[in-house]
C-alpha cells in the first residue's frame, strides 16, 4: 500500500516495504526543482530592474526636454533686449555685464548675442 503526503516544496512517499518483516520505509521526491524557482526569481527581478531602468530614461528625457523649453523660452525673451541694445550702439561687452548683474546666466547671454548678431548680419 501507498499513500502520498504533500508537504511544502516536496512530496513524501510512504512506501509500506514488502519484506517479511513489514517496516515502513520514507522516501522524498522533490515536486519541482529548486533551481526553478531560483530561475523564476531572478527573471522577475531582472524584468524589475530593467523596467525601472526604462522609467528613469524617460524621467531623464521628460526633465531635458523641459530643460530645453526652458532654454528656447528666455533665450526669446533675451534676445528682443540684446537687438535693440546692439542697434542703439552699446558694446557686447557691456550688454554682457548689464545682463549678468541682473542674474541672466551667461550661456545663454553668449548664446543669444551669437544668434542676434548672425540675424543683424543677415540684414
Amino acid at each position: 500500500m501507498t499513500f502520498i503526503l504533500i508537504t511544502g516544496r516536496e512530496i513524501t512517499g510512504v512506501i509500506q516495504n514488502l519484506s517479511s518483516e513489514g517496516e515502513i520505509g520514507m522516501t522524498r521526491i522533490p515536486l519541482v526543482g529548486d533551481w526553478v524557482l531560483w530561475i523564476i526569481l531572478i527573471l522577475i527581478i531582472l524584468l524589475f530592474l530593467v523596467l525601472r531602468a526604462m522609467g528613469k530614461l524617460k524621467r531623464k528625457e521628460l526633465k531635458e526636454n523641459e530643460k530645453d523649453l526652458e532654454v528656447k523660452k528666455y533665450s526669446e525673451i533675451l534676445k528682443k533686449p540684446i537687438k535693440e541694445a546692439l542697434m542703439q550702439g552699446y558694446s557686447e561687452e557691456s550688454i554682457k555685464q548689464s545682463l549678468i548683474e541682473k542674474d541672466w546666466p551667461s550661456n545663454l547671454i553668449e548664446k543669444c548675442l551669437k544668434e542676434v548678431k548672425s540675424s543683424l548680419l543677415e540684414i
